[in-house]
């Protein structure tokens, strides 16, 4: 058998250099609906109003950040006025997360972020949301005059919204309550669990575009140029696929020199 050993490590060596090239090399699949939220984004002036709705609990936040964290930084380039609130009671502790996240230079230029926090009341607290953003938040009103947010300001003030959805219960809650009211453009960003659930909001174009997942993310990152953590979680699995292959070379070789 040790005639056969070239030709298996050979073999052996084209897959391992195969898995363990460049994760620059293998651009990712840039999907419609990742596109269209990366245009609606860019198109935005400077000082654009966008409502965060942070709609998901520490336990799904490793998932969620890897989408969150390309979108937010894509807002923060284009230099908008970000409005936070949250119809869970951790939402505004995982966007002070994503916040503490994101440590890019050019966030300076960019204005801090105005928190309105948690609102209670689900459907009624979002209707409430429609008429009047300032008035439906338990924030004090001095912490809207940082998006120059008045009481009179219905929804329509804001240029985007946009929702981190890791609750079917929620995301149905703004599509009904929200996204039916208003002609501005509602964007999902699910989990995968959550995802296909909402595709009929989709199709139905209640919700304009539905993100969910790595791949997604990813595929905005590359977008953006920007190595982010979804980047960093490639790379990290490529390199262990390596070196799973590199132990089964090692094997694979011990085993023929044996016979």
């Amino acid at each position: 058998m040790s005639h056969l050993l070239i030709p298996a490590l050979f073999f052996l060596v084209i897959l391992v250099g195969a898995f363990i090239q460049p994760a620059a090399a293998r651009k990712p699949y840039a999907s419609i609906p990742v596109k269209n939220l990366f245009s609606y984004i860019e198109i935005l002036p400077p000082g654009s109003r966008v409502l965060l709705a942070w709609d998901y609990d520490p336990a799904t936040q490793g998932e969620m950040q890897l989408l969150a964290q390309p979108i937010l930084r894509h807002l923060q380039r284009k230099r908008v006025q970000i409005v936070n609130v949250s119809l869970r009671p951790f939402g505004p502790n995982v966007a002070a997360d994503a916040q503490t996240m994101k440590q890019w230079p050019m966030s300076a230029q960019a204005a801090a972020p105005t928190e309105f926090g948690f609102i209670p009341g689900e459907s009624a607290a979002l209707r409430a949301l429609t008429h009047s953003p300032v008035i439906a938040s338990n924030q004090p009103r001095t912490s809207a005059r940082t998006s120059g947010l008045r009481p009179t300001d219905t929804l329509a003030a804001f240029d985007l919204v946009i929702e981190f959805s890791a609750s079917f219960a929620n995301s149905q809650e703004w599509v009904e309550q929200v996204a039916s009211r208003t002609q501005k453009p509602f964007i999902v960003a699910a989990s995968g669990a959550v995802a296909p659930l909402l595709r009929p909001y989709q199709q139905t174009h209640q919700i304009r575009v539905l993100l969910s997942g790595y791949p997604d993310a990813l595929a905005y990152e590359s977008l953006l140029q920007h190595n982010g953590p979804a980047h960093r979680q490639r790379t990290a699995q490529t390199l262990a696929l390596g070196l799973l292959l590199i132990l089964v070379l090692i094997a694979a070789t011990r085993s023929l020199l044996r016979r």
